[in-house]
């Protein structure tokens, strides 16, 4: 293939995708509307900002965004391309480096800008480029198909395979803790039309029971591995090691997988987990606590988490969304307070939920993608939104039933990722569990299951370590997922003290 029959095909397959993720040629046209007011508006502030630049025909700064969006629209994919095997950071440095000469080039048209030298300009790119990434991020906060589609385009410049060309593909779905009963209720109420979809259009609705113990790990080790002996709670202390296992805890849950695996899991071969309790015995895996303090099996490199951990894009996405989590939280914690079913819902609990219904739920979203763009054969991934939402508010509240949209909603983009993926993948959803409503200990008994163990106990004073397990594991994951420019101090924020032995502490 010739060199511009090669560039031909390329810019091809990024205006697929921009159709593909925009709907219609009309939203492209918009969308190119929105990146040329962007870049005018950046450059304007950028010219106003930085004393070395003066325009010398206002009407310039029209021609002068066109050219500067035009660059950057054109060169980045390439850039990508080329950069971002090392990291996202380098792509960044070549944009700024690019959009430098650009300035520069500028400034040597008739009628265009006076920049006062090499370093005007250089700072001219660093403030335009900021300002750009930040305002465009700005229009797309809550489109999710404007956020992944950027994703897309950007992964298959790094893996250019043909749609379908590896064969065929499983993606497995895990909507954790979700009993059938309710998911019949929400698709018959219309809340979940992605799954609805494909129910009708030939997917097979069933149900299974699962054996006690009712709960993540148990069900996981016997999906992935085949078996799940010696599992008989979330958390429970083992008298013969004198240690207490919670399964979301790395070295518990590395210990769980260590026991069950005969190294031939569902994911053996090739195959990717995402953001589960066991790994199958996954080539690779991600936020999957048995393998992720295990650096022969968690394979870091990533364009998804250097993207996720460095892009201001995403930084300004993820962090406006949390924030509007975590106040939502605050609202309807307050609303239901008087109702039947009051689970623990003070802080940390508001940070948690912001973790797995925005970060977690879009970090993980990303990871799947960027793996079906590699090829993988089977992909395990859990999404965990509606289990911790309804651990906390009950079953059928409004902030559960809407954790249920957003991962339908979730479903329908890893559906839109999989049309123009190497492998053709068919996708099977399940739950490792259901829950059912019920008051909490303390507001039946009017005490604590931690007084009365304490109670019971005689002259030893007991002191609980389960309170925040599950708010920890979650934010663990994403400690441990994040650039080894952030894991250092975020490991002893989330983590919690440290315990040699992994057992509770007494005191006497």
């Amino acid at each position: 293939m010739s060199a511009l029959r090669r560039v031909r095909s390329f810019y091809a397959t990024q205006f697929h995708l921009l159709r593909r993720w925009s709907g219609s040629r009309a939203a492209i046209a918009r969308r190119i509307l929105e990146i040329f007011a962007v870049s005018a508006i950046a450059l304007g502030v950028t010219v106003w900002a930085i004393p070395g630049i003066r325009v010398r025909e206002p009407g310039s700064v029209i021609v002068a965004a066109l050219v500067l969006g035009a660059l950057s629209a054109l060169a980045r994919p390439v850039l990508i391309g080329l950069l971002s095997g090392f990291s996202v950071i380098f792509v960044g440095i070549a944009t700024l480096v690019l959009q430098t000469a650009g300035f520069a080039l500028l400034s040597r048209l008739p009628g265009g800008f006076q920049i006062d030298g090499l370093w005007s300009a250089a700072l001219a790119s660093l403030v335009y480029s900021l300002i750009d990434a930040l305002l465009a991020a700005g229009l797309s906060i809550g489109d999710d198909d404007s956020f992944f589609g950027t994703l897309c385009r950007q992964l298959a410049v790094r893996h250019p395979f043909a749609p379908g060309s590896a064969g065929q593909g499983a993606v497995v779905v895990q909507i954790d803790g979700l009993s059938a009963p309710v998911l019949r209720r929400e698709l018959l109420a219309g809340r979940m039309p992605t799954l609805a979809r494909w129910i009708s259009g030939g997917m097979t609705l069933d149900e299974w029971q699962p054996l006690l113990p009712t709960q993540t790990s148990a069900s996981q080790a016997g999906l992935l591995h085949r078996r799940n002996d010696g599992i008989p709670g979330f958390r429970w202390w083992e008298k013969e090691t004198q240690r207490l296992l919670v399964s979301n805890h790395p070295a518990d849950a590395h210990e769980i997988e260590k026991r069950v695996s005969d190294g031939t899991g569902l994911l053996t071969g090739g195959g990717a987990s995402v953001g589960n309790l066991l790994s199958g015995d996954a080539s690779r895996s991600y936020l999957t606590a048995a393998t992720i303090d295990d650096p022969a099996r968690e394979l870091r490199r990533s364009h998804v988490l250097d993207w996720w951990f460095l892009s201001p894009y995403s930084y300004l996405r993820w962090i406006v969304l949390s924030v509007g989590e975590i106040a939502k939280e605050i609202v309807q914690a307050a609303r239901a307070r008087s109702g039947p079913f009051r689970g623990p819902r003070a802080f940390p609990y508001p940070f948690a939920r912001a973790a797995t219904n925005v970060l977690l739920r879009h970090l993980t979203t990303a990871l799947v993608i960027e793996e079906m763009y590699r090829g993988a054969p089977v992909i395990y991934v859990d999404f965990v939104d509606y289990d911790e939402i309804a651990h906390h508010s009950g079953i059928d509240r409004v902030e559960a039933v809407d954790a249920l949209r957003g991962v339908d909603r979730i479903i329908a983009v890893l559906e839109k990722a999989a049309a123009d993926s190497p492998r053709r993948y068919r996708f099977v959803v399940l739950s490792d569990h259901g829950q059912s409503p019920g008051t909490t200990f303390r507001r039946r008994f009017g005490k604590t299951l931690e007084q009365v163990v304490d109670e019971l106990s005689g002259d030893a004073t007991v002191r609980g370590e389960t309170a925040l397990a599950e708010h920890l594991g979650r934010l663990g994951a994403l400690d441990a997922e994040a650039s080894p420019i952030l894991a250092t101090a975020g490991r002893r924020i989330f983590r919690g003290p440290p315990d040699s032995r992994g057992g509770p502490r007494y005191e006497k």
